[in-house]
């Protein structure tokens, strides 16, 4: 259960370009998008723009980037700082035109509201396909006949946190869906 949450968690991580560093999983998976991170004890807490969240050391095969991790005293000094994304690590391989800076930084924008409109879309399908699991799930159980109230009652105690957990569900995927139209002006907008 705990490596299917995990697993859940990183797929819900936006992908941003401007990174420090790329965590590398042990399952093969890594989780880009992390400005910094701290290590105490046998935990990793990764920071992005959006959060944080924190993984076993055990789960991890390496950590690639620049500088050190912040430890416990450094974290509460100092706030994850911003980065730019150089030149030469942009991600549609394109160099830069020559007819100006504003133009560059228009196109560096606009590649980096891509990759987030690509995050977004990832992230969506995924809580699409829990909405949807979680739905049949709730019918399931639901629909089992039941001949007593104690049976009832257990029926509920199943059900409930299922329907919770389908509401925190749902209002994520309404903030997507938020979060998705804003990229989608702002695209327009570069255009």
């Amino acid at each position: 259960m705990k490596k299917i949450l995990i697993l859940f968690l990183i797929l819900l991580l936006p992908v941003y370009s401007a990174a420090a560093y790329r965590i590398i999983l042990n399952n093969g998976s890594s989780i880009d998008g992390v400005k910094t991170y701290n290590e105490s004890g046998n935990d990793v807490t990764l920071y992005f723009d959006t959060g944080s969240m924190s993984i076993s050391k055990k789960d991890i095969l390496r950590i690639e980037g620049s500088e050190e991790p912040l430890t416990d005293d450094d974290q509460q000094k100092e706030q994850p700082a911003e980065q730019t994304q150089p030149a030469q690590d942009r991600q549609d391989g394109t160099e830069p035109s020559s007819s100006g800076p504003a133009d560059d930084s228009k196109q560096i924008k606009f590649n980096q509201l891509n990759n987030d409109l690509d995050s977004i879309n990832s992230e969506l399908k995924t809580v699409q396909e829990r909405e949807s699991g979680l739905v049949k799930e709730i019918n399931e159980k639901s629909g089992k006949k039941f001949y007593n109230v104690i049976q009832l009652r257990q029926i509920e105690k199943e059900v409930n946190p299922l329907k919770k957990e389908l509401a925190e569900v749902q209002q994520r995927k309404e903030q997507l869906f938020q979060k998705k139209l804003s990229v989608e002006n702002e695209i327009r907008g570069l255009r």
